[in-house]
């Protein structure tokens, strides 16, 4: 259970800036073949939770050093999907991409270990961590989900919801009656709609008027923190742009008391429980931003397919995969068995209402110092150092 002497945004500040100087240390010790410190767990990290943050970010260095590559340029890839406004969700354009930006070659397609996929000119496109996340984790997040069913819906609910592919009775399964099928979206702060960019827009969602609301931020803390690290490492500029993001909008008073509690550098989740995905493109994210996805649960065969790059995930319990769900096609088939799959992501309108500089291309490069990397004049500047962000 977490005090509140301080913001949850300042301790997870700290547990994610651990979870990169794990990473780098551990990424220097095994390129350079060399014996690195370990850094001090900060006050108040458990154990456990420094044996977790250790567990996970060896699986990272692992994928980072085992990179597969596509042969095209991700911002020329970005600019043909604009010009051809790729959501619209035709076939035919997406045939027609996938001719001019080939996928991978065929002997890495089926991904059961820890790898990236990077484009040509080393920009990163897809974190794959398949079944990383310790037991102890994966049941505090199965745990932890059973605060928030009474807000999770088979139908939908608002005029956002209504008519969306996403809540077709086909999707459904019904495995166990102690995990609720559904789903539910929330945030600390977003904008109602119709007040898109408003201050007096900007609202918590419901949940947080409610002890579940805050009971499920206070024990989701280690999760959330961790997985917030994760995204540090897999993008430390998002990360930079999501914490000045919660951190401009944590003085707003309307949404001050959610935020004060809020456990992750994201400023929107989706829970899905027990339902698989068609293969789709998401409308309202961005290109250069990682949107990271956590399955739970005890199930088989829920492998995550990405037809642009050519990728089948064995999706096991435990699983992270972080990339762009609006750059890339993708989806999940059915599971043999109860699974919930957390989407943590960032809405665009916040960065833009918080005046919050947008973040860059992830690239190899920003590593570079810790395994001797090579600038490319390809892929722009580094804005600044991965563990600037004390």
């Amino acid at each position: 259970m977490m005090t509140t002497d301080r913001t949850a945004l300042d301790r997870l500040h700290e547990y994610t800036g651990h979870m990169l100087k794990l990473f780098t240390c551990t990424l220097s010790s095994v390129t350079h073949q060399t014996a690195e410190a370990i850094p001090t767990k900060p006050p108040g990290m458990s154990d456990e939770c420094a044996r977790d943050c250790s567990t996970i970010t060896k699986h990272m260095v692992r994928a980072f050093l085992n990179p597969a590559k596509v042969s095209w340029d991700m911002e020329a890839y970005r600019v043909q999907c604009a010009k051809r406004n790729i959501w619209g969700g035709m076939q035919q354009k997406e045939d027609t991409l996938a001719n001019e930006f080939p996928s991978i070659s065929t002997d890495i397609r089926n991904v059961r270990s820890a790898r990236t996929v990077v484009d040509r000119y080393g920009r990163i496109l897809m974190w794959i961590l398949p079944g990383v996340l310790p037991t102890r984790l994966h049941d505090m997040m199965q745990r932890c989900t059973a605060y928030l069913e009474d807000e999770l819906s088979s139908v939908p609910r608002g005029i956002e919801s209504a008519g969306s592919w996403r809540f077709e009775e086909s999707l459904w399964s019904y495995w166990s009656e102690s995990v609720k099928t559904g789903l539910m979206n929330f945030s600390a702060a977003w904008f109602m709609n119709g007040w898109m960019g408003k201050n007096k827009g900007l609202v918590s969602s419901p949940l947080f008027r409610k002890d579940n609301g805050i009971m499920w931020c206070d024990e989701f803390f280690e999760c959330g923190a961790i997985l917030s690290g994760v995204l540090r490492i897999m993008h430390p500029d998002q990360y930079r742009m999501g914490y000045e993001v919660l951190k401009h909008l944590s003085s707003l008073q309307q949404v001050e008391r959610a935020l004060s509690r809020w456990p992750s550098i994201f400023n929107a989740i989706t829970l899905i429980s027990n339902r698989h995905c068609p293969m789709h493109r998401d409308n309202k994210g961005s290109f250069h931003l990682f949107d990271i996805l956590v399955s739970t649960g005890s199930y088989s065969n829920a492998m995550f397919c990405c037809t642009p790059l050519g990728i089948q995930i064995g999706n096991t319990p435990g699983t992270i995969i972080g990339f762009s769900g609006t750059a890339f096609r993708h989806g999940v088939a059915q599971a043999d068995g109860a699974r919930v799959c957390h989407a943590f992501y960032m809405r665009g309108s916040l960065q833009e209402f918080s005046n919050v500089r947008p973040c860059s291309w992830m690239t190899q490069e920003v590593y570079r110092r810790w395994i001797g990397l090579r600038k490319s004049k390809h892929v722009g500047p580094l804005h600044s150092d991965p563990l600037s962000m004390e």
